[in-house]
């Protein structure tokens, strides 16, 4: 019964450092971001220079990308993807590395690929 009742707890565990992970993970995207540099078909571009995106911990997005005219949408995060929802074009973006202070980004607008490096405004320390 000890066995048992201690396979029990240590699963318990085990699950909620589980979602204690993802939770943290989840959180990393939370604020704004802003561009550091960007690549269009793979040659730097300056042209999307004032770039920024905002996600907020109730899936609210905030961002420029549309012609730098600033709207707000809605974003749905599923491992390393965002869809971003409810704005003048629903896009999709790859996570191509996620930090406390640096988010990479890519996506394929008008079979036009794109990469762009954010760096975080005011990262928690």
């Amino acid at each position: 019964m000890k066995k048992i009742f201690l396979t029990a707890i240590v699963g318990l565990l085990m699950l909620a450092c589980a979602n204690d992970t993802q939770t943290k993970e989840a959180d990393k995207l939370l604020g704004r971001w802003e561009l550091t540099s960007a690549q269009r078909d793979a040659r730097s571009t300056d042209s999307l220079r004032g770039l920024y995106f905002e996600f907020t911990e109730d899936q609210v997005l905030r961002t420029n990308i549309m012609n730098g005219q600033a709207e707000e949408g809605t974003y749905e995060r599923s491992e390393n993807n965002i869809a971003q929802r409810n704005t003048t074009q629903e896009i999709d973006y790859s996570i191509e590395s996620l930090t406390d202070s640096v988010l990479v980004l890519t996506t394929n607008l008008a079979n036009t690929d794109f990469r762009f490096v954010f760096a975080k405004v005011n990262p928690e320390i």
